[in-house]
């Protein structure tokens, strides 16, 4: 299916993407990073012999952890993508699949894409049958089914620019990760990786917010139409119903950015 083939296809470029830009920037930087790591331990000796008042805060334990966390992952594809990159991509789809699961009628180990994909095909469905509406006049019959395409066009092609953006943004702020991982050790520098860190949970938001509200419009506005599909003629009080859902449901979609931004900690400025 084509719309499960293009997210496919950007989800292995974005993963090739970041997999080449994290080893082009360790092999670049390897020796600023391992000369900033030796500075932390030259701090980390003259604290301890010769400051009157503790330059870090952490024990002496805590910062060989936080030191030692900081370098291997900044430049050790496996412990990053162990600890990190691995947990950032797969939550949001892994939060899709248990999300999809509670839909009636839609396979159980189905992805939020290819509820995506049901909830396209299931539009078209309903427009063709309006459009076939015996007991509805011709002008209100093509102006229903139009409107039930574009309303169905919208929420899918909002959901996946939603989808697609997170996506890439989330790409590139992971491989960034051995220059924002490593600033992390120092306390004039640590607003920097929070403020990276914050786009990637944003990132991963976006993503489960709008799985989510693609899983509740198919469950409310959708799989709820079967018993008006299923009648012999169709009334402008069900199909005008149908509409409202959908009405309601495409300013449901265009609120799931603020939502993901609010639950990542910060307003967006306009």
């Amino acid at each position: 299916m084509f719309i499960t083939e293009l997210m496919q296809t950007i989800d292995n470029q974005v993963q090739d993407y970041t997999f080449n830009a994290y080893h082009a920037l360790v092999n670049d930087n390897i020796a600023s990073i391992r000369l900033l790591v030796a500075m932390y331990f030259m701090f980390i000796g003259y604290q301890y012999l010769f400051a009157d008042k503790p330059i870090f805060k952490l024990s002496l334990l805590q910062q060989i952890l936080l030191v030692s966390f900081c370098y291997f992952a900044a430049t050790h594809w496996s412990v990053y993508a162990l600890l990190i990159y691995d947990l950032a991509t797969a939550i949001p789809d892994q939060i899709a699949v248990t999300l999809v699961s509670v839909v009636p009628n839609i396979p159980h180990q189905a992805s939020g894409i290819e509820l995506l994909e049901y909830l396209w095909f299931s539009g078209l469905d309903i427009a063709a049958t309006i459009w076939g509406a015996i007991s509805i006049s011709a002008i209100h019959q093509g102006l229903m089914a139009l409107g039930v395409l574009i309303m169905t066009l919208f929420l899918v092609g909002y959901g996946l620019l939603i989808i697609s953006l997170a996506k890439m943004i989330m790409a590139i702020g992971l491989s960034l990760a051995p220059l924002f991982i490593i600033l992390y050790m120092f306390k004039t520098t640590q607003s920097l990786s929070i403020g990276w860190l914050r786009v990637i949970i944003i990132a991963m938001m976006k993503q489960i917010i709008i799985f989510a509200m693609i899983a509740m419009v198919y469950a409310i506005a959708f799989d709820t139409t079967d018993d008006m599909l299923k009648q012999e003629s169709l009334d402008m009080i069900d199909v005008s119903s149908f509409l409202l859902l959908l009405f309601i449901s495409c300013g449901l979609f265009l609120s799931a950015s603020r939502i993901a931004t609010l639950i990542g900690g910060y307003y967006a400025k306009k």
